[in-house]
């Protein structure tokens, strides 16, 4: 999902980076991964309809980013700053889709049995 610009599943490779769950810890990653969402929040906007989110459910989110990024801010060095602006040009690149709704569009609409 997060290939796919979803900022929910940025916002969880975020807590990913920055509390080691399934992979090292990283907080250098996880401050880049703030700021890609940063970057998709701009997009978001611009799109102005994405389908995967209210609008009034985006602002806690990206409240809650925010926080995360402040936090890295305060206790990252300049070099790590840097080296996270590194790894944000990388992961722009590796973005499927910034348009989560073209992306929907695609998914076959299958339902599993329980």
């Amino acid at each position: 999902m997060a290939e796919h610009s979803s900022i929910i599943g940025i916002l969880r490779v975020t807590e990913a980076y920055l509390y080691g769950l399934g992979r090292e810890q990283d907080l250098v990653k996880a401050y880049a991964w703030t700021l890609l969402s940063d970057y998709a929040k701009q997009t978001i906007i611009e799109i102005g309809n994405n389908s995967a989110w209210h609008y009034y459910q985006l602002p806690p989110v990206w409240q809650y980013n925010k926080e995360i990024q402040t936090r890295l801010e305060k206790i990252l060095t300049p070099e790590q700053k840097q080296a996270a602006q590194n790894e944000l040009a990388k992961l722009k690149t590796k973005i499927i889709v910034w348009d989560y709704n073209e992306w929907k569009e695609q998914i076959d609409d299958f339902h599993p049995k329980p």
